[in-house]
């Protein structure tokens, strides 16, 4: 009897520890959504947005959909730099700081190459 009571009570505290581990970890993450336009607001499908956090260098990469959105969720606060690669655009990039609990959300213009074909682009947040 006693030892199904001293696992019983093994049982509660690892499902208790389980719980505060999984609310702390929960509580330090935000996320960064955005969109990819060009000059005239047009949604730009399928460009390569790249995520680097500046602190560890890990990366991730997502691709916009069909209305030019992205979005990269359960990131740590942090130092980033986003950049936005799309064929037959300019390259964009941006350094931007997650802080925790945020949801940060970017809109990106990119510029056709042949009309800029320097890395201009321009970036807002909102």
């Amino acid at each position: 009897m006693a030892t199904r009571l001293k696992l019983c009570d093994s049982i509660t505290l690892i499902a208790f520890l389980g719980l505060a581990c999984g609310s702390a970890l929960a509580q330090f993450t935000g996320s960064i959504q955005g969109t990819v336009q060009d000059p005239s607001n047009a949604a730009v499908a399928t460009a390569k947005v790249i995520l680097v956090s500046t602190a560890t260098g890990v990366t991730a990469t997502a691709v916009s959909d069909a209305s030019g959105n992205y979005r990269f969720v359960s990131l740590a606060p942090g130092a980033y730099r986003v950049t936005v690669e799309a064929t037959g655009f300019s390259k964009a990039q941006v350094e931007i700081t997650l802080l925790t609990e945020q949801n940060l959300i970017l809109r990106s213009k990119i510029r056709q190459w042949r009309s800029c074909p320097s890395s201009a682009a321009t970036w807002s947040r909102w």
